[in-house]
Order: C-alpha cells, then structure tokens, then sequence
C-alpha cells in the first residue's frame, strides 16, 4: 500500500493549516514532495559554516526522523 501523495503546490498552500506555530516560525521552504517524503530546509548561518537540523515526533513525542546539515561557506 502506498501512501497518499500531494504535489507541491498544495502541500505549501495546506501547511499553514496543519502546522503548529513554532513550525510556521522556521519559515521551512518546502523544495520536494514524493510518496511519503518531503524535502524542506531550515538554516543558521554561521561565520564559516551554514548548518540545517530538523527533527519531527509523532503525536506520542516520539523521535520519527532527525536529520542535520552542515556545510563550509567558501
């Protein structure tokens, strides 16, 4: 069974509804939308360094995904 999918569009005209404040506060820029997966990015820029971190928890407060970024300003 394959989850629902939405294109892009839509997902960034539905995420106001459906997020909580302090999302809407990251000011996310959703980039890809595919089955069961989206792509968005959140930075603090550094004197070197831009670094992304996003962490997402079920209803419950359970950790279901944590990812980080970090990469050198040139």
């Amino acid at each position: 069974m394959h989850p629902p999918t939405i294109d892009l569009e839509k997902l960034r005209a539905v995420l106001p509804e459906v997020a909580a404040a302090w999302v809407l506060e990251l000011a996310l820029e959703l980039r890809e939308v595919r089955p069961g997966e989206v792509v968005a990015r959140v930075l603090r820029l550094g004197r070197k360094l831009a670094f992304g971190e996003i962490e997402i928890f079920d209803a419950q407060g359970e950790l279901l995904a944590h990812a980080t970024t970090t990469c050198t300003l040139l």
